[in-house]
């Protein structure tokens, strides 16, 4: 397929509480959205029982079990995959390359952080996004996330403080955009974590704030 002539620039950050933040940057204001993983549920049910089954030594169930919760987790991904790619369609999109696989060494003193991310799969969800923007005539960049999620996109400052919620939040904010600033109302759920910047006070979604980052990152080059 031919390359189709694209209007503005994206970002994808790739996060632990939910499976994607994604920011369009359309000329009139950014476009947000944040993409949950539909199959987390179902994983960590299979999660637990392979760990039964682990434990007493059942061989044969644990290896059915195994190719069940792969071939959920590639059906799921190739359908987020889709999902995107009709949500991004239009615009140049670059992904951060996350990298918490190899961040997460033993003995760093977070054996669930390290449990949670091996079961990730962040390679072939970026394998899929790219693939089937491909097929639109798409192009999709792969771009290093180094201090996304620690730099306020607003300002650049990095200056800034992450919290994690333990329930539901909603607060209303002012974003910036080309034409002028407006007033947006974000629910933050359970289990997220958002940045407060000490530079311009702005407060956002620390997915989406990273998100931010990297479509600015493409765009600079």
């Amino acid at each position: 397929m031919e390359d189709i002539i694209t209007s503005s620039y994206g970002g994808i950050d790739q996060g632990l509480n939910r499976t994607l933040a994604i920011v369009l940057l359309d000329e009139v204001a950014p476009r947000e959205e944040l993409l949950y993983d539909d199959k987390r549920s179902l994983l960590d049910k299979y999660d637990t029982i392979i760990a039964s089954l682990q434990q007493a030594g059942k061989t044969k169930k644990l290896k059915q079990l195994r190719c069940k919760r792969y071939n959920v987790s590639v059906y799921h991904d190739w359908l987020l995959a889709n999902r995107v790619a009709e949500y991004t369609d239009g615009y140049d999109i670059a992904i951060g390359n996350t990298r918490f696989k190899q961040t997460q060494y033993r003995g760093n003193g977070m054996p669930t952080l390290r449990k949670r991310t091996g079961m990730w799969s962040y390679a072939r969800q970026r394998t899929f996004i790219a693939h089937k923007r491909a097929e639109r005539g798409l192009s999709t960049w792969l771009l290093s996330e180094r201090n996304t999620s620690n730099t306020c996109h607003c300002c650049g400052s990095r200056l800034v403080t992450r919290k994690y919620l333990n329930g539901a939040d909603t607060t209303t904010t002012r974003q910036q955009a080309s034409t002028g600033s407006r007033l947006v109302t974000r629910k933050y759920l359970n289990g997220a974590s958002w940045i407060l910047c000490h530079s311009c006070q702005s407060k956002l979604d620390a997915d989406l704030n990273a998100a931010y980052n990297i479509a600015a990152r493409e765009m600079t080059g």
